[in-house]
């Protein structure tokens, strides 16, 4: 095995079944789910939103929602990272694909909010990355390069919300979301999670722990998204987990335990019965098993990757991983698909 030249030494997480990481990955483990009853909304059939929503949160707007989401792993995150005023800092944002509901000027909204919180810690140099769910592997591919100066500090965090009444009306009349009517959809959460990664000669110099090492990141184009012309036969998917495992031999060292977006919409499923046909045999120890928590946090969109990274490194440091090779990968709405090799470090 040939890791990437980036690791793993900090991690953050906000969702609905934990304010910080290591209670949203223990939630998780434990089944625990808050999915439920929206407080006033109802579908079209009369019946209350099924939603897994932060009640801490005061707003009922997408926005102002992924925005506390944001600063709550932003603070996690570098709360232990070694910022002095003079540090310049790589932050790489996964977000929402532009639409509707999340434009350029909310993206730059965001962006300016962490450069704001940031203000007089360190330099940040922010980039966004309004890609949807796999937007995280894109934001990690950057991350990899970015740790290839000495010293760099990087920090991939990922924030979405569908808690917003306009967004949930248009998603239901879409037949998308989760219902007593509707197997085939979705239930629609929040949440954000942060990565922070540097090299490992930079972690070593400054005495942090390495959770994981990167083996190798993909990010490819499915050219028949779902709602496109044509037939989907998970190309993109295909592509981007040949290309996060091409560093590592799977015949001798295959993946114990895969990690993904998986939320009760089909095509995630098609896709993904696809891809494990060209694999090579034996890449997964076992195709069967694998860690989807949208049944205890909803759908977290953007946020999918970094927190899904973020149950790898929960199930290393607290000794329940069933190997030290982890696949973790998703979907967005529109063509982009991604996956993250990733290898568990014992400190």
């Amino acid at each position: 095995m040939s890791p990437t030249a980036a690791c793993i030494v900090g991690w953050g997480a906000r969702t609905v079944v934990g304010r910080r990481a290591p209670a949203s990955a223990a939630a998780v483990r434990a089944g625990i789910s808050r999915i439920a009853d929206h407080p006033y909304m109802v579908d079209k059939a009369g019946e209350p939103y099924r939603v897994a929503m932060d009640r801490a949160l005061d707003s009922h707007e997408r926005l102002p929602r992924i925005r506390a989401l944001l600063e709550s792993v932003m603070s996690e995150v570098l709360a232990a990272a070694p910022l002095v005023p003079s540090s310049r800092l790589h932050v790489f944002l996964a977000l929402p694909e532009p639409g509707r509901h999340f434009s350029r000027a909310h993206e730059e909204e965001l962006v300016s909010h962490v450069a704001h919180g940031l203000s007089g810690r360190c330099r940040p140099v922010i980039n966004a990355l309004a890609l949807g769910d796999a937007a995280g592997t894109v934001a990690l591919q950057n991350a990899i390069e970015a740790c290839a100066s000495p010293g760099a500090l990087c920090v991939v965090a990922g924030a979405d919300s569908d808690i917003d009444a306009d967004m949930l009306e248009e998603l239901d009349l879409a037949g998308r979301l989760m219902s007593g009517e509707n197997r085939w959809g979705y239930p629609p959460g929040e949440g954000a999670g942060a990565l922070l990664l540097t090299s490992p000669t930079t972690a070593r110099h400054l005495k942090l722990p390495i959770l994981a090492s990167l083996i190798g990141v993909g990010a490819a184009q499915e050219p028949h998204p779902e709602g496109s012309e044509g037939i989907c036969v998970g190309q993109g998917l295909s592509e981007a987990f040949q290309a996060a495992l091409s560093k590592l031999d799977t015949r001798v060292e295959p993946i114990d335990m895969t990690y993904c977006d998986f939320n009760g919409e089909r095509f995630r499923e098609r896709e993904y019965a696809y891809a494990l046909l060209r694999l090579q045999p034996g890449a997964l120890r076992s195709p069967s098993r694998f860690v989807a928590p949208a049944d205890c946090w909803g759908h977290v969109g953007a946020a999918s990757v970094p927190l899904l990274a973020g149950l790898v490194i929960a199930s290393g440091m607290r000794r329940y991983a069933s190997g030290p090779r982890a696949l973790v990968w998703a979907s967005s709405p529109g063509p982009l698909r991604g996956a993250v090799a990733l290898s568990l470090v014992q400190n």
